[in-house]
């Protein structure tokens, strides 16, 4: 009696490991005696494998072609769903345009609207400091204080230069 690896198990019932490891629970009964575990790895025996083809449907001891048509048909069924996904996007899509659409349009006849009432409220006359001439305006200058010194004599000039010179500090300012 020949041990098979759950790889080989899997290859020859064309399914994936875990569907192998799936089919042992679900089978554990009708395969009990058929299964060994030695050092970590999972066995199961030749018998153990004809009584697993026998409980397993159809589908995994079909030929090639009927998986291929079933993968056909579940990626045939992705598409539509897509196709139906984006088909609903695009009139999303354009119902929100229509509504951006409108939107413009009621801003430019409001935009309208209010040019043409500014346009009407503003007259020429109005205008007419625009176009006008600038007026000439003369700057602002600061008063200059009187000379402290002027009016005075010769000595007084003297006098007011050596004892008080605060009076001329003003001046210089």
């Amino acid at each position: 009696m020949e041990k098979l690896k759950v790889a080989l198990v899997a290859k020859n019932l064309g399914v994936t490991i875990q569907s192998v490891y799936n089919y042992f629970k679900k089978f554990g009964d009708l395969l009990k005696g058929h299964i060994t575990k030695e050092n970590g790895k999972t066995y199961l025996t030749e018998e153990g494998l004809s009584i697993l083809k026998t409980c397993l449907p159809n589908e995994t001891q079909s030929n090639g072609e009927d998986r291929l048509e079933k993968i056909i048909s579940g990626l045939q069924k992705t598409i539509e769903r897509q196709q139906e996904t984006m088909e609903g996007l695009f009139k999303q899509m354009n119902e929100e345009r229509s509504r951006h659409d409108a939107m413009m349009i009621k801003f430019t006849a409001d935009f309208k609207d209010m040019r043409n009432s500014l346009e009407n409220k503003i007259r020429p006359k109005e205008l007419e400091f625009l176009t006008a001439p600038p007026q000439k305006f003369e700057a602002w200058k600061p008063e200059v204080p009187a000379d402290p010194l002027e009016g005075l004599g010769f000595l007084e000039r003297i006098w007011v230069r050596i004892v008080e010179p605060q009076k001329l500090r003003q001046f210089d300012s």
